[in-house]
């Protein structure tokens, strides 16, 4: 599935992209006391059963075609959760950072599942996936097979502002663990017009999180 503009609700890529700020509400709590899901947001949780989760908790306009490259990832057989803003303009009030987001759905699914890999996006003009999470050995993994695929853009791991090593991020609740990559604005831009470079993305980090039997 390659990045469209139609998937994001009422707001050019530009809109989309909003300078780094603080967030509006502190954790998932607050968030549903103040916004309606199923008009303001929706989440998506397809629940395989399987070992690996894949996660974009800022989809639809709050993160550029995160929720399109983590559906692509979890294909037909990985575990999927996405929470995506619906609103016409505003989605930026939607996000909670990763270390504070607490969605019941979200954690109950990365409990269950043994490895994680949560999508995000950050606003750069650099084509480069910043690599992170705490499970150093699966982030190694990931940069090698992102790195060795030839792929046309930088791969970097623990970015800083972007490390996502926090013991309360959801992507660190799996049992053994996960990885967060962080693509860049620029480089989900160029992966939107180009399916075969998206491909190439998403089976390299593929070969790298899938485990073994």
């Amino acid at each position: 599935m390659v990045l469209t503009a139609v998937a994001v609700v009422g707001a050019g890529l530009g809109a989309c992209l909003p300078a780094m700020r603080s967030d509006t509400y502190q954790s998932y709590g607050e968030l549903s006391r103040h916004e309606r899901e199923g008009v303001d947001y929706q989440i998506t949780v397809v629940d395989r059963a399987a070992p690996v989760t894949v996660l974009a908790i800022h989809g639809g306009p709050i993160d550029f075609g995160t929720h399109l490259i983590a559906q692509a990832l979890a294909g037909s057989d990985w575990s999927l959760y996405v929470f995506q803003g619906l609103k016409q303009r505003g989605n930026w009030s939607l996000h909670i950072t990763s270390a504070n987001f607490d969605e019941p759905r979200a954690l109950a699914l990365a409990a269950r599942s043994l490895r994680c890999v949560s999508i995000h996006g950050h606003q750069s003009e650099v084509p480069r996936i910043c690599v992170g999470g705490a499970d150093e050995n699966l982030r190694s993994k990931v940069a090698a097979s992102l790195s060795g695929s030839g792929l046309p853009f930088r791969i970097e791991t623990l970015c800083p502002g972007f490390e996502g090593t926090a013991p309360t991020n959801v992507v660190n609740q799996c049992r053994a663990g996960g990885v967060q990559l962080e693509f860049s604005s620029r480089l989900r831009e160029t992966m939107a017009s180009d399916r075969a470079l998206f491909d190439r993305t998403i089976a390299a980090i593929r070969q790298a999180v899938d485990p073994p039997g």
